[in-house]
């Protein structure tokens, strides 16, 4: 893909020009010496280099005379001071002062890396700041990609945005651990949706097969990385949407306005009502979950005002406050978790019935037993508490030996 090459040894310049540029979707590069300023310059990619007269060995009749032999001959611009003029050569031009000025510039000259959809979603993606240049940096390293995230976190959109920038037009291809593992040459960037899943010497035979292939490897994990010393891996984390609150108003509204518009509606106001369920809703779904909310909400709502009144019950129930109950059973897991460490660390096999029927008949034995004296003994209400057929509930009060003060 079309890149800008950034030559300067200097990393204040170097930064400065890079976020100037970040935010067009245009792929940067650097080069920090004179050497690797000519390397990156014969790659056909390369479409334009802004230069730091400063940079030591710079020469600048043979910078010239290299553009001057190349079939896709890049444009050369001056960061910094005008570089030397060279006899009968015109003066190498200097690049434009000022973000929107240089953007215009370089968007002339290069085509534009990513389409407007792909940078909008790119900068609320919970990537931190300079979401584009840290996204620039990893197409240029030769490791494979490790992409963390909650589920709805949007991976396999990241992971084929660094494949645009990286790959261009190659394929994209998804492989799950049921797949033989047959990569063709040079076919693209290759993404495992969920790594975990694999085996450990899945992921290791595919990264070596995509190496010999020269391809590139992204996977996606909803767990933090584990060392391997057979696989390194250059990660990345998604933030969770309800981390990134003054994110989950612009996505909001970035959706409204991407969905009213493909809907061909006009202009949509999010009331102050609506404002305060999103606001209070725990986004356990991430961005997936709120693009889906926020097209229930302008399909099924007229008007210019979107109010939480407005608004079908089964729209609103999606983002309906949590219940105390839910709110306890948010932190039982964690107090069953420290429970069950102790049975775990302590349990010896061959011991009599296994681990996981131990566990599962307390625990069925304890609610059963709540629901019964929360209901005075009445089997048919407590069954209705646990959401289970009567029938269910008698049975499981006789294998689990459950006492019972009532009957009916």
């Amino acid at each position: 893909m079309a890149f800008v090459l950034i030559a300067t040894s200097k990393q204040t310049l170097h930064t400065k020009t890079a976020q100037d540029l970040s935010s067009s979707g245009v792929e940067v590069r650097s080069a920090a010496n004179w050497s690797g300023t000519v390397m990156e310059l014969s790659n056909e990619e390369c479409r334009m280099v802004l230069i730091d007269t400063g940079m030591s060995g710079v020469e600048t009749e043979l910078l010239l005379n290299l553009t001057r032999s190349l079939p896709h001959s890049p444009d050369i611009r001056a960061i910094g001071d005008t570089l030397p003029a060279v006899e009968g050569e015109e003066v190498v031009k200097r690049a434009p002062q000022g973000p929107q000025a240089l953007c215009k510039v370089v968007l002339r000259r290069i085509d534009r890396g990513l389409k407007r959809q792909a940078l909008e979603d790119l900068k609320l993606m919970g990537l931190g700041d300079a979401p584009f240049e840290r996204i620039s940096r990893l197409t240029q390293q030769s490791l494979p990609i490790r992409i963390e995230g909650e589920r709805g976190t949007n991976k396999e959109g990241l992971a084929r945005t660094i494949h645009a920038l990286s790959e261009g037009s190659k394929p994209f291809i998804k492989l799950d651990p049921e797949q033989n593992i047959n990569i063709e040459p040079d076919c693209g960037t290759v993404y495992i949706k969920e790594v975990n899943d694999w085996a450990s010497e899945q992921v290791e035979e595919l990264i070596s097969s995509a190496t010999r292939a020269n391809c590139r490897v992204i996977a996606g994990s909803r767990m933090a990385h584990k060392e391997s010393n057979n696989v390194k891996w250059a990660s990345v984390l998604i933030s969770p949407l309800r981390k990134r609150p003054e994110d989950l108003r612009a996505l909001t509204l970035l959706y409204v306005n991407r969905y009213r518009r493909r809907l061909g509606l006009s202009r949509r106001r999010v009331h102050r009502s609506l404002w305060a369920l999103i606001l209070s809703y725990r986004w356990y779904g991430n961005s997936r979950e709120l693009e889906y909310f926020i097209v229930q909400v302008v399909t099924s709502v007229e008007g210019a005002s979107l109010s939480a009144d407005a608004l079908p019950p089964s729209v609103r129930s999606l983002v309906e406050p949590e219940s105390p109950v839910e709110k306890l059973a948010e932190g039982f897991e964690v107090v069953v978790e420290s429970r069950l460490r102790e049975m775990v660390n302590g349990y010896k096999p061959n011991t009599g019935l296994g681990l996981h029927k131990l566990a599962t008949n307390a625990t069925e034995r304890a609610l059963i037993k709540l629901a019964l004296v929360k209901t005075g003994g009445d089997q048919q209400a407590a069954a209705k508490i646990l959401g289970i057929a009567r029938n269910t509930l008698r049975s499981k009060i006789v294998s689990l030996d459950i006492e019972t003060s009532k009957n009916r």
